[in-house]
């Protein structure tokens, strides 16, 4: 009678082995995507934090009678309206260089007036490096609506926001 070996067998090691690759691929993929999705979350947090700035600056302009100064608003920096700035703003450039601009990162465009996100969305597992970097700027923005039936002054009538003028 022949004694079997307690080991596994070629074909067992071989098979176990796929698996493993298959789900540590899988787990990676997975990753990836939520590190693109935290990313996310926290870029639209920030420009959710710099609306609610705005509103408030603009808010405190209105009630100071200081809505001649409106137009200023237009070319300043929105991080400014923050508490605390971003660990990863980089700061005002005045001509930024596409290369030099680290990803995962903000920086105010001073020659254009826009803030600008830089991220990178392109992570694969054959690839988990990528060079196709991507930039979403937005501008603070002034809307004027005024509704002469119903005689009101320009003042309650005017939109300020923080409007995405480009996603690239």
């Amino acid at each position: 009678m022949k004694s079997r070996s307690l080991g596994f067998s070629l074909f067992e090691l071989v098979i176990s082995i796929t698996l493993f690759i298959i789900f540590i691929g899988l787990f990676l993929q997975r990753v990836l995507y939520v590190q693109m999705e935290s990313e996310k979350v926290a870029m639209e947090m920030t420009i959710s934090n710099i609306r609610t700035g705005l509103q408030v600056e603009v808010s405190n302009m209105m009630f100071e009678h200081r809505t001649h100064e409106f137009p200023k608003l237009l070319r300043k920096n929105p991080i400014l309206w923050l508490n605390k700035v971003p660990d990863n703003y980089l700061g005002e450039i005045v001509n930024p260089e596409y290369h030099a601009i680290r990803i995962n990162s903000w920086y105010f465009d001073l020659g254009r007036g826009e803030l600008v996100y830089r991220y990178n969305h392109d992570y694969n597992l054959l690839r988990i490096v990528s060079t196709a970097y991507h930039e979403k700027r937005f501008r603070v923005v002034s809307k004027i609506n005024i509704d002469k039936q119903k005689n009101l002054d320009a003042e309650s009538n005017i939109y300020i926001n923080l409007a995405l003028v480009s996603d690239e």
